[in-house]
């Protein structure tokens, strides 16, 4: 178990003024020179938070950042926000400002969106206060956020960033079928650098290893799967170690396979730093006592926060002096202790503001251009522009071959016939050309008079009688029709021989008569007489209408 110091302040000539990491409501603080845990929160003037975004996540996820900023002070703090964009140097980076009164929080949501104007943006974000800020933030998805989920990140002070040689270790690091990991890494001085990461499994063998650069004020984001590529890690660590000018400041992420669920670790600290506030030369031990120190205020003794220092107090009224007692005799010299080990250095101070932008440079060479994108969606279709003025017309072209008659179309709907035009003197006759389509038959002309009856022809031959057929079934008698006009009584012709009677039968008697018999055959037609000569022919009726 750790032991334990007490340190009782007494000495009415004692004020002190020492920095301290939190606002305090109590008279008992105790200084832990240890790292204590994964996650904390520290204040300073110059602050960053390794991780913020608005973006689209692997699994399809919506990922959104809510940043919280505090005055611990009781003074009003001015401060700038600045938007260190991933995978570029930021030399003039996106800033906002704004203002905190005497112990006021405010809550950025969506804050990469509704304080910098961007969407599908991953970086880091710089904080520059005029006094002591605290920051932080929570990435997380879903809605409503009773149901979300997030991972939390404290900003950093930049005097926590690892230097040239010096080591950072994030935790948490697996690789497997329950867990992915990512890393951020910030470069928090303005000069380019290189980061060396090294992969440990939890028996601290070396696995992997492979360099990064990072430019001036730049964030980007390594999978492990990038620095391990294949590898099954659970519970390993990440070593970071900065190889050049510039300084970095990292944070780990724990992703679950399943629901995308995080879990955030932060660096390790150096031990030196952690026992004083950013940019403020503190105290690593009082009277070279070391561990956890206990301060308790005794008589006329007051301990009280005041922004980010603790004020011991002691003017109260001094008490009476005491006796002086004898004075011992002098002990013997001892002898000369080794020399102690260098102290650590001190932590870095704050940066300077910064100078006036300098005049632009000239412009670079124009790169070579790209492979050019996959084509856009097609926009909508513009307005149609007013019609020219049509030019003048060109010269007729010479008269292509003739093509393939086409189909008939089908027959339109007559139209009404126009008045007939007088008739126009009659041209010579032309070559006949082919036969058109018949057209619609016109409306029948009336019928003209008829012209008066020419003389009877002679009667032709009467052709050969043909077999006469079987005898049909007599039909019904039909009603009789009206008796048509006689026609002229044609000539006689010669009365035929009679035939030789034959003998008389005896009568018979008188039967019932019967039913009429079906009608005979047809007599033989008699000769057709020659035709007579045709008569003139009758005058002309009038032309009907033409069709």
């Amino acid at each position: 178990m750790q032991s334990e110091t007490v340190l009782e302040l007494n000495n009415p000539e004692v004020i002190m003024r020492l920095p301290v990491r939190r606002a305090f409501t109590t008279l008992f603080l105790s200084f832990l020179l240890i790292a204590p845990c994964a996650l904390a929160s520290f204040t300073g003037d110059e602050l960053i938070l390794p991780a913020a975004g608005r973006v689209i996540g692997a699994g399809g996820e919506d990922f959104i950042t809510t940043v919280w900023v505090s005055n611990p002070t009781g003074r009003a703090v001015d401060f700038q926000m600045q938007f260190l964009a991933a995978g570029q140097t930021n030399p003039n980076p996106l800033s906002v400002t704004d203002r905190l009164a005497p112990g006021e929080t405010k809550t950025y949501e969506n804050v990469v969106e509704t304080v910098f104007g961007l969407t599908g943006r991953l970086g880091a974000i710089r904080f520059l206060g005029s006094d002591q800020l605290l920051a932080s933030a929570r990435i997380h998805h879903g809605q409503p956020l009773g149901s979300s989920q997030g991972v939390y990140f404290g900003a950093v002070p930049v005097e926590f960033a690892i230097a040239e040689n010096q080591v950072a270790t994030l935790q948490g690091v697996s690789q497997n079928s329950d867990f992915r990991y990512n890393l951020f890494a910030v470069e928090s001085s303005g000069h380019a650098t290189t980061l060396v990461l090294k992969a440990f499994d939890a028996t601290g063998t070396e696995i992997a290893s492979k360099p990064y650069t990072l430019l001036a004020y730049e964030q980007i984001l390594v999978s492990l799967g990038d620095l391990a590529p294949g590898r099954v890690i659970s519970g390993g660590t990440v070593q970071a170690t900065v190889r050049g000018e510039g300084r970095a400041i990292l944070a780990g992420s724990l992703v679950a396979n399943g629901n995308g669920n995080s879990t955030g670790f932060e660096m390790s600290f150096s031990p030196a730093l952690l026992a004083v506030n950013a940019g403020v030369s503190g105290v690593q031990s009082l009277n070279g006592l070391t561990g956890v120190l206990e301060l308790k205020a005794g008589n006329n003794v007051t301990i009280s926060s005041d922004g980010s220092s603790l004020l011991i107090d002691a003017s109260g009224a001094v008490g009476p002096r005491g006796a002086t007692g004898p004075t011992g005799p002098a002990g013997p010299a001892g002898p000369a202790g080794p020399q102690g080990a260098a102290g650590a250095a001190g932590p870095a101070g704050p940066a300077g503001p910064a100078g006036p932008q300098g005049p632009q440079g000239d412009t670079g060479a124009t790169g070579a251009i790209g492979p050019q994108g996959p084509q856009g969606p097609q926009g909508p279709q513009g307005d149609t522009g007013a019609t020219g003025a049509i030019g003048p017309q060109g010269p007729q072209g010479p008269q292509g071959p003739q093509g393939p008659q086409g189909d008939t179309g089908a027959t339109g709907a007559q139209g009404p016939q126009g008045p007939q035009g007088p008739q126009g003197d009659t041209g010579a006759t032309g070559a006949q050309g082919p036969q058109g389509p018949q057209g619609p038959q016109g409306d029948t002309g009336a019928t003209g008079a008829q012209g008066p009856a020419g003389p009877q022809g002679d009667t032709g031959a009467t052709g050969a009688q043909g077999p006469a057929g079987p005898q049909g079934d007599t039909g019904a008698t039909g009603a009789q029709g009206p008796q048509g006009p006689q026609g002229p009584q044609g000539p006689q012709g010669d009365t035929g021989a009679t035939g030789a009677q034959g003998p008389q039968g005896d009568t018979g008697a008188t039967g019932a008569q019967g039913p009429v018999g079906p009608q005979g055959p047809q007599g033989d037609t008699g000769a057709t007489g020659a035709q007579g000569p045709a008569g003139p022919q009758g005058p002309q009726g009038p032309q009907g209408d033409t069709g």
